[in-house]
């Protein structure tokens, strides 16, 4: 079906759909991820936020199984818009992203305590 991730295999009667790789409880349209959800895939990631055609996208958090943890915006999958990355190691990053990168203004706050506020570009200071 149009849309659907390869490691989704079939929807649930109970509004779950089960993954290869986790699952999802939340809403949907005619199968597809739409509205609110939960996906906890098998990794121990968990993301729990907003969906549009079977992709993170809108407002959400993911709880990587690290340690991280991402709370922003989601554009078709992508951390995209503003957002907070708390890493594992104690060091964060507040600010904007673009396609899974930091891109834009935004402010890195190193475990050391030392910190770089200002522009990035694809990823990098």
């Amino acid at each position: 079906a149009s849309g659907l991730e390869p490691h989704m295999v079939k929807t649930k009667a109970d509004n779950k759909v089960e993954l290869d790789m986790g699952t999802y409880d939340g809403q949907q349209v005619a199968g597809v991820r739409e509205g609110a959800g939960l996906c906890t895939y098998k990794n121990g990631n968990e993301y729990e936020g907003d969906w549009k055609a079977n992709k993170r996208h809108g407002k959400g958090t993911m709880k990587y199984s690290s340690g991280a943890n991402y709370d922003g915006e989601w554009v078709e999958g992508e951390r995209s818009g503003h957002g907070v990355m708390q890493y594992n190691n104690g060091s964060s990053y507040e600010g904007q992203w673009l396609r899974d990168l930091k891109h834009g203004y935004g402010r890195f706050q190193f475990a050391t305590g030392a910190s770089y506020t200002g522009q990035w570009w694809e990823g990098k200071m």
